[in-house]
């Protein structure tokens, strides 16, 4: 874990020889510390971020007062397997456009939980975790099959997620979207949980 406080330029080589080179760094973005495990009940969207990593599962259940309504409920989350995974690594951090234009390039169909998590809706979508699986992969790899496992609600994966964000938060690169206000140019230390 020390490797991803590393000045860039030691970090850049691993980087450009990785199936990821557009990551590349060019300025670290600081963002919002997290000194203590007290800090991760503030990370709310980083938090749901890194449990939602997988395949969900639901059942159809139906309502115990009115027979005749149902709906699908999330009874949990399948890791992806390896080949799933390679997809996922190739399609994250790369936004909703370049999401969109890869799979289109593509003639491979993709599962549509690994496109949603690499558009929007997990942490696999920001470029600075794509980053850190690049750097540290076992930690990686292991965030990604240990948070759907755990409880959310009572926070079960606390050490999980102070790892993860500390992790990542030093791989933020001030050039990436969203990371500098449009209109002031300030950095939005706050971005990984957004």
């Amino acid at each position: 874990m020390a490797l991803v406080s590393s000045p860039i330029d030691e970090l850049n080589p691993l980087i450009l020889e990785s199936d990821r080179p557009d990551l590349k760094m060019t300025e670290r973005a600081a963002m919002m510390p997290l000194p203590d495990y007290d800090g991760v009940r503030k990370l709310n969207n980083f938090n749901s971020g890194m449990k939602r990593i997988g395949d969900p599962i639901y059942k159809i259940v139906t309502s115990k007062f009115d027979p005749s309504y149902s709906e699908q409920k999330l009874v949990g989350i399948r890791p992806f397997d390896d080949a799933e995974l390679k997809t996922l690594l190739r399609l994250g951090g790369r936004g909703v456009a370049g999401v969109t234009k890869l799979i289109e390039q593509s003639e491979a169909e993709v599962l549509p939980s690994i496109v949603d998590a690499a558009k929007l809706t997990t942490n696999a979508c920001r470029e600075a975790f794509i980053r850190m699986w690049i750097l540290c992969p076992k930690l990686t790899l292991g965030l990604m099959e240990r948070c759907p496992q755990r409880d959310m609600r009572g926070l079960g994966i606390t050490e999980e997620l102070f790892v993860a964000y500390n992790v990542m938060s030093q791989l933020v690169d001030a050039g990436e979207r969203g990371v500098r206000d449009a209109n002031t140019g300030k950095i939005d230390d706050w971005r990984l949980c957004r």
